[in-house]
């Protein structure tokens, strides 16, 4: 008998077995009923943490231990038992048809040109044993710097605003000051120099008059003082310590880059210690490519890799340093649904031209006679006419089996190419970045019960770390540069690449529409809200001596009409992340108080991802406006609401939901980011949170269509939950009808005229409308 879901049966119970004298409905849904599709999902594991990846689209989730036993049971022909907590536990589950990915062509274009790489010299000064091109002091391949700057004006025009400078030791190139201030000059351009750093003292006059937020550096750090001299030859060490000196003095960000090998694999986390010594906030681990004077024997076996780099991950966040390599798979995990990494942007919208001035796929790739095209003067032609970049466009992920490709992108092009001839499908380090996603998801998700009835632990979409990339299918930047520090941070280059200059959008003030007795203390001309809605304290009643937290205050009028309902013995607390509404709250909070006779309002900055700022279990009532859509961690917040309500307080939301999923595309845009569309939840998982953070009893106040924007269709939701109290009692009741069954919050089944024991937290929410108390 088939077992997967999406078959169909002759009804919901398809078979029935003997458990312990009793019958046993199995579930087997019909296609109708079949949302949660579980032969598209792969169950993976990491550290005993169950993780489910679906395989044809970006998507995943954690459950607990019950929801994995019911999953798993799902892949028998048995199936699963029906009792109330499965179905429920199966509703919540991601839910949308097979889907077929065409492959990146198909979506993307050769539309702009978003960085240049400039192979300028293959001269160097060392002589190292992992080298890429073989690069030595007499090599005279270069690249004069009036053709540097003819190209750099092309690709000018095609849109890039970002030029890389590498070799050889780029330094070394008798022009290289007049090369970067050259192209410093453009317009709003950035530049980043890869370079070994031991000539930097030379050249530190020039550095200090380049703008620090369009100059970068990466920097060479092989190791300790003992390994970084092996392969970079005596004293090497104690010189770039001297430059970084000279750096730091002069505050120039930089990133240390470290060639990751067999050999020096186990000073992963000596590396990081020495960036936080030296002031660098940015690590960029470049896995070993079996090239130039490089082989097979170096690179580094991925399990044994991973085992060392978690601790020096660690130890970065400890001191405050960013492996960006690491950063950027979290990026990819922790994105929005939907969103499809394909691949590298080589080839799409990168370009790395040669000391011979050819065209190559990407940086790594230069010197590689097959991969070359001329450019006959014309860039942006050689660019898109190119057959050995067309090739390089058509290659897929679409062409490959793994569960975690559209999340992880493949794998890199330049390690697949160098090892099999053929640019995706064959990087050796493929294990390494699964396993790297698995332990960052599992990390999230660790935190979160695994015991108790069937729910899920985290899921992709409920912890954002951005937006996205304005478009369906994503590309991942080379290997060689993915990030540069800037200011003491870090920023990765998609972010420079999509960000334009921000305006502050003008606030639009409404007119707030409320009973006159309701806002009589509140001056007329601070009756304004600016959010989609109003709060919704403006329609609650809170009684005397209440604490009142508001997240998402806006205008504070919610907060202002609370604040008369608590009297002088309560206290309203209001959180806004715009600092012209908070000015606005906090002026009409003056005149609110010298009105009452008493101050009990106070407004604070901050935005739905930052900690409350007030005690556990403090609040009566915790007010989310329009702040979950807004949260990059969905989850966090509703579970920070939970810890400061007092047992048996109220957490009212007031956002709004989509009726499905928000893709990739829709999440990146950011007018409707402020318009709290984006990364909308859809209501199975807004209830479903507040479940999985320990609320009860939620309930729907108010539902009402908002728009359609996209094709997607929206609607404006208030609802309330209820934190429990710790010591709940037992309470015999009956349930009244007129349903055939109803289901309490504690998953209990109440038919008509059957006594059954409910806790007083659900008597005391519901009330004796539903129920007949009986004792």
């Amino acid at each position: 008998m088939a077992n997967r879901l999406g078959e169909l049966e002759t009804g919901n119970v398809a078979v029935s077995r003997n458990f312990h004298s009793h019958t046993i409905p199995v579930y087997k849904p019909t296609v109708e009923q079949a949302e949660f599709h579980r032969d598209l999902w792969t169950r993976m594991e990491f550290q005993g943490v169950p993780i489910y990846v679906r395989s044809d689209k970006p998507n995943w989730f954690v459950p607990n231990d019950a929801g994995d036993e019911i999953l798993r049971q799902m892949s028998t022909e048995n199936g699963v038992c029906s009792t109330v907590s499965t179905l429920r536990f199966l509703e919540r589950l991601p839910c949308s048809p097979k889907w077929k990915y065409p492959g990146r062509s198909a979506w993307l274009k050769t539309d702009e040109l978003k960085e240049l790489w400039f192979h300028i010299t293959n001269q160097c000064d060392r002589h190292c044993s992992h080298c890429l091109f073989e690069c030595t002091v007499p090599n005279n391949g270069m690249l004069g710097k009036e053709r540097i700057f003819t190209l750099a004006d092309q690709a000018y025009q095609a849109g890039c605003r970002f030029f890389m400078i590498t070799g050889g030791e780029p330094l070394m190139h008798p022009d290289f000051t007049e090369i970067v201030g050259g192209l410093l000059s453009r317009p709003d351009c950035h530049v980043a120099v890869l370079t070994n750093g031991l000539l930097i003292e030379s050249h530190m006059d020039a550095i200090n008059h380049w703008p620090r937020e369009r100059f970068h550096l990466q920097i060479s750090l092989d190791g300790n003082q003992k390994t970084h001299d092996s392969i970079r030859g005596p004293g090497a060490f104690d010189l770039l310590m001297k430059n970084f000196a000279h750096l730091r003095k002069s505050e120039i960000p930089l990133s240390i880059s470290m060639c990751v090998e067999s050999d020096n694999m186990n000073e992963l986390t000596e590396v990081v210690e020495i960036a936080a010594r030296v002031g660098v906030c940015n690590i960029h681990y470049l896995w070993y490519f079996a090239a130039g004077r490089g082989n097979v024997f170096e690179l580094a076996d991925p399990e044994e890799l991973f085992d060392r780099l978690v601790p020096a991950c660690k130890r970065a966040e400890e001191l405050g340093v960013t492996i960006d390599n690491v950063e950027q798979i979290y990026r990819q995990v922790f994105g929005p649904c939907g969103m499809i990494y394909d691949g590298n942007n080589s080839g799409w919208e990168s370009l790395a031209i040669g000391p011979d001035g050819h065209l190559y796929p990407s940086p790594a790739l230069v010197g590689m006679e097959k991969l070359k095209t001329p450019l006959n003067d014309d860039l942006i032609r050689a660019w898109r006419q190119s057959p050995v970049l067309e090739e390089l466009r058509q290659s897929t992920i679409a062409e490959l089996s793994s569960p975690m490709l559209t999340i992880l992108g493949g794998g890199d092009q330049d390690h697949s190419y160098i090892r099999s001839g053929k640019f995706i499908g064959f990087d050796p380090y493929w294990s390494l970045y699964e396993k790297i996603a698995l332990w960052l998801i599992a990390e999230q998700a660790k935190d979160r019960p695994s015991l108790g009835p069937p729910r899920l632990r985290l899921k992709m979409g409920e912890v954002i770390a951005h937006n996205g990339s304005r478009r369906q299918v994503s590309l991942r930047h080379t290997k060689s540069l993915c990030a540069v520090a800037s200011k003491g941070k870090t920023i990765f280059l998609h972010e420079l690449y999509t960000r334009k200059p921000q305006e502050q959008p003008e606030v639009t003030f409404h007119t707030v529409l409320l009973p006159e007795s309701r806002v009589r203390h509140i001056p007329v001309e601070y009756r304004r809200r600016s959010y989609c809605f109003a709060s919704p304290a403006g329609n609650m009643e809170f009684g005397l001596g209440q604490k009142v937290l508001e997240i998402g205050s806006d205008t504070g009028i919610g907060c202002l009409i609370a604040s008369k309902q608590v009297g002088p013995n309560g206290f309203v607390i209001g959180v806004e992340s715009q600092d012209d509404l908070l000015d606005w709250a906090q002026r009409a909070a003056q005149i609110v108080g010298k009105r009452l006779g008493y101050h009990n309002v106070e407004f604070h900055k901050g935005t739905a991802d930052d900690p409350l700022p007030v005690k556990e279990e403090s609040m009566d009532v915790v007010i989310l406006n329009c702040a979950i859509n807004r949260a990059y961690n969905k989850r966090r917040l509703f579970e920070n609401a939970f810890r400061v309500l007092r047992p048996q307080g109220c957490l009212i939301i007031s956002d709004i939901i989509c009726d499905d999923e928000s893709e990739s595309l829709f999440c990146a845009e950011n007018i409707l980011c402020g318009q709290s569309l984006a990364s909308a939840l859809t209501s199975r998982d807004m209830l479903g949170l507040l479940d999985e953070s320990g609320f009860i009893c939620p309930e729907i106040i108010k539902w009402g269509s908002y728009r359609v924007t996209n094709s997607y269709s929206f609607h404006r939701v208030m609802l309330e939950a209820q934190k429990p109290m710790e010591r709940d009692r037992r309470i015999r009741v009956m349930y009244r009808g007129p349903f055939a069954a109803v289901v309490t919050s504690n998953g209990t089944l109440l038919t008509p005229g059957i006594p059954k024991n409910v806790t007083s937290n659900e008597i005391d929410s519901i009330g004796e409308n539903i129920f007949i108390v009986l004792s």
